[in-house]
């Protein structure tokens, strides 16, 4: 292998990234869920308003990642919540 060679790394997800030494290459199936033929799930979500974008993220990262990204977001969910509440009043003179 030489050093322009291009490097796949595959997860459990089965998403692959193809990275070569120049610049980063999608893959063939990240490329179905930006530009999805017509009637496809994929189609139907993004004319749903669905940012495709970030299932492409999602899939790039590994289980773990994943796991971790989801604990962080219920940890800020429970903050939030815990959080005081304040009103203002506008009042007129």
């Amino acid at each position: 292998m030489t050093m322009d060679a291009s490097v796949i790394k595959a997860d459990t997800s089965a998403s692959v990234i193809i990275t070569t030494e120049a610049n980063m290459e999608r893959d063939p199936r990240e490329e179905l869920l930006l530009n999805p033929k017509p009637g496809t799930a994929a189609a139907a979500a993004r004319d749903f308003g669905i940012d495709l974008t970030l299932t492409i993220q999602n899939l790039r990262l590994t289980p773990e990642e994943r796991i971790r990204r989801l604990d962080s977001f219920i940890e800020e969910a429970k903050k939030i919540r815990n959080a005081p509440v304040v009103v203002h009043s506008h009042e007129r003179d």
